[in-house]
């Protein structure tokens, strides 16, 4: 196995780590939260060799310009979210993954529904009626396919769950992934991974595999409505676990007091995710003028009504 050599420090306030390829300046500001510390003391520490590794293919700037994007689509975000000085320095971060590529099958069963007439009497027997009734009847059938996955090959408060969560989502780009060179670490942080591949697998990989191989079943399912579906999943792994080096972009902040976040794939590939905080004022005020919106409806229909009154009894009786 062959491993590259790294140094490592922690952030005296949070305990997050930090890893380098070369030397840190004299200063660094925690990529966690955000204090800004004199590095005094570094360990060395041997890092596995990833076998693979994808290159960040957007920078700070498209980062930047994804998230001013994802809170123009909220409604109800605060306008001087981008005060917040965890903006102006989010992190691009490299995660450890196992790929496991090979193949999979599934059997599944369900009862599927069909729509049929029927002809229906009345009660009191006189009249009949075409009448739809969704019948179900048992159904099976089998799916395969081939499978490439990553799956974090981590676990501690170093990544947090969000990012691990998102990350399984995350499409690995075979043909433009590179034969691993720490050069492409500099300038990011990384992680070391803490779990074996066996582990991880089970953890991560089964779950996810279980998850595709039920979504191809879903577009097999016949009818008109489908329920009590139930499958077993197979697996022959050609590869069984290859650490690589997956790219993201993360930024951590608060706001008001709340924890919130965002995470873009650094391919540019899956796009981006996060949470939103939320201008309660805005929400208020909107919610405000809904219900004078309202009430000037009803106050508009009622006076039509009483106009409609009167005018009736002006018109004289043939």
């Amino acid at each position: 196995m062959s491993t590259v050599q790294i140094l490592a420090i922690k952030c005296p306030e949070c305990g997050g780590q930090a890893n380098s390829v070369g030397p840190f300046s004299p200063t660094k500001k925690c990529v966690y939260c955000h204090t800004e510390f004199m590095v005094t003391g570094v360990m060395q520490k041997e890092m596995q060799m990833p076998e693979r590794i994808l290159e960040f293919k957007t920078n700070q700037e498209d980062f930047e310009l994804a998230v001013l994007k994802m809170f123009a689509n909220e409604n109800y975000a605060p306008n001087d979210i981008f005060d917040i000085a965890a903006f102006k320095e989010p992190q691009g971060i490299y995660m450890p993954m196992f790929l496991y590529e090979g193949k999979y099958e599934c059997s599944w069963n369900c009862s599927v529904g069909y729509y049929e007439n029927e002809v229906r009497a009345s009660n009191d027997g006189k009249t009949v009626k075409n009448v739809q009734v969704l019948k179900y009847r048992p159904q099976s059938g089998t799916t395969k396919n081939n499978f490439a996955i990553v799956c974090a090959a981590y676990e501690g408060e170093e990544v947090k769950p969000e990012l691990i969560e998102y990350a399984r989502a995350l499409y690995f780009d075979r043909e433009n992934s590179k034969e691993f060179d720490a050069n492409y670490l500099e300038g990011y942080a990384f992680v070391l991974h803490n779990l074996d591949k066996e582990t991880t697998w089970s953890k991560h990989g089964e779950s996810s595999i279980k998850y595709i191989a039920e979504q191809s079943s879903y577009e097999q399912i016949p009818g008109d409505d489908w329920k009590d579906f139930r499958c077993t999943v197979s697996t022959d792994k050609t590869h069984d676990g290859r650490l690589v080096f997956i790219p993201f972009w993360v930024v951590y902040y608060d706001y008001n007091g709340e924890n919130h976040y965002v995470i873009m794939d650094g391919t540019g590939n899956t796009g981006i995710t996060g949470s939103t905080p939320i201008d309660q004022e805005r929400v208020n005020a909107v919610q405000k003028w809904h219900k004078i919106a309202k009430y000037t409806k009803w106050a508009a229909y009622a006076s039509f009504l009483f106009l409609l009154k009167g005018f009736l009894w002006q018109v004289p009786l043939a």
